[in-house]
């Protein structure tokens, strides 16, 4: 008997997903993954805890600046 796996149920589920997934929804996501990866390097490679967060600070003031400044939300993006 030929069995034919074309898709996994769990694969189709992460598809939709990161098909709805948005620009600002990554915005989002930045900030925390820059504080918690500068606290990662911190205790990692031994990186003063202040200058990484600095740097982390410094990637989420751009996140911010990028998300609310340069490229604002038009409001038509469901419409």
């Amino acid at each position: 008997m030929k069995r034919v796996i074309r898709t996994l149920p769990g694969f189709a589920r992460l598809r939709r997903f990161v098909e709805t997934v948005t620009r600002w929804d990554l915005l989002l996501a930045i900030i925390p993954l820059a504080f918690a990866s500068a606290a990662t390097a911190s205790k990692t490679f031994g990186v003063p805890l202040e200058s990484a967060m600095l740097a982390a600070s410094a990637i989420g003031l751009l996140t911010l600046l990028d998300g609310l400044f340069l490229r604002p939300p038009n409001g038509l993006q469901g419409a």
